[in-house]
């Protein structure tokens, strides 16, 4: 991780939390409140900035 960007490492790491959700929605039919969704809106939104931006 060392060797590359902070931003792209950062950036892999909100993708992550997307396929965690992804999952925990799926496999384990988990339900978000909504300060947890607005939570996530603002995450997805900075890696829209990131990729645009960085």
């Amino acid at each position: 991780m060392t060797l590359e960007r902070a931003a792209y490492v950062k950036a892999l790491g909100q993708v992550e939390l997307l396929f965690t959700l992804a999952l925990s929605v799926l496999f384990f039919k988990e339900r978000s409140t909504s300060k947890e969704l607005a939570g996530m809106a603002l995450v997805a939104g900075s890696i829209v900035v990131l990729l645009l931006y960085g």
